[in-house]
């Protein structure tokens, strides 16, 4: 197309061109450029990228049975100023306690700011607290758990004559009645002697001793009545206790006549003679 040139041109065509030169500036730069727009989370209690001001801790039980079985399971909620959950946050959960084991189920929080962990005593049944932290950033929360179930019992005679010697059986069990072999039970007596009765092995002897469970969670002590009067023998083992009271009598009756040990023979349906006495028993009484 011939253009001619700038002083040639008339006001109607200055006024064309113009308009054919502003025309092609807006259809080019109405080719569907959209500007820029900011997105922003549907739920409003939901932020990213916030800063934590505050972490909740929960628990879904206070009480852990000591068979390692049932794990209890920790929560951590992060929250901002607000106290809206915040997404993607690191959290850290510990304990102190080496007899348990705590395995956090994610590494960051979810989009409602919540993460779990769970816990289990899997090494160590003893009845006890364990104490469970969660933190995030500068912030943190504390929560206390009890481990229980784990029982000790005892069995035995609960009076002896001074100077005799009965026995006293213990047995250690879990909270599902498991029996707790390799385990050691300590024995207090108040001022009699204990020691260690046959099949089982303990370390010392007289007022106290500590004894090792067999295989089937069981030992057995002997108590030597030694100090007349009420004496309250005490046992204890991975949190729990059993005591037996037991009187040591300072009386103390003997048969001299049947010789002790023996039994003398007695004939069935033999006639009995009335004219005749019969043979004494002697008895011989001790006060100590």
């Amino acid at each position: 197309m011939f253009i001619p040139s700038r002083d040639r041109l008339t006001s109607s065509a200055k006024i064309l061109l113009s308009g054919l030169f502003i025309g092609s500036i807006v259809a080019c730069g109405g080719g569907g450029a959209k500007a820029p727009s900011s997105t922003t989370p549907t739920d409003p209690t939901i932020v990213v990228g916030a800063v934590p001001v505050s972490l909740a801790l929960t628990v879904d039980a206070v009480q852990l049975n000591s068979d390692a079985k049932t794990p209890v399971t920790f929560t951590a909620r992060v929250k901002d100023k607000n106290q809206n959950g915040i997404k993607d946050q690191a959290v850290t959960f510990s304990t102190t306690d080496s007899g348990v084991t705590l395995t956090p189920l994610a590494d960051k929080t979810d989009p409602a700011g919540k993460v779990s962990a769970t816990l289990i005593p899997d090494t160590d049944p003893s009845n006890r607290n364990v104490t469970v932290t969660a933190t995030s950033g500068t912030v943190s929360s504390s929560l206390q758990v009890t481990v229980a179930g784990t029982a000790l019992s005892v069995s035995g005679p609960n009076a002896v004559v001074s100077g005799s010697q009965i026995t006293l059986s213990y047995i250690l069990k879990d909270s599902a009645g498991t029996k707790l072999g390799g385990r050691a039970i300590n024995v207090q007596s108040g001022a009699n002697t204990l020691s260690a009765a046959s099949g089982t092995t303990c370390a010392g002897s007289g007022a106290s001793t500590s004894c090792t469970t067999d295989s089937n969670g069981q030992i057995n002590v002997n108590f030597l009545g030694s100090t007349a009067g009420s004496d309250t023998v005490t046992a204890t083992a991975l949190g729990a206790t059993a005591s037996q009271t037991i009187v040591v009598s300072g009386d103390n009756f003997l048969f001299t006549n049947p010789t002790p040990g023996t039994t003398p023979e007695l004939a069935l349906n033999a006639a009995v003679s009335t004219s005749k006495p019969a043979t004494p028993i002697s008895i011989q009484f001790r006060q100590s």
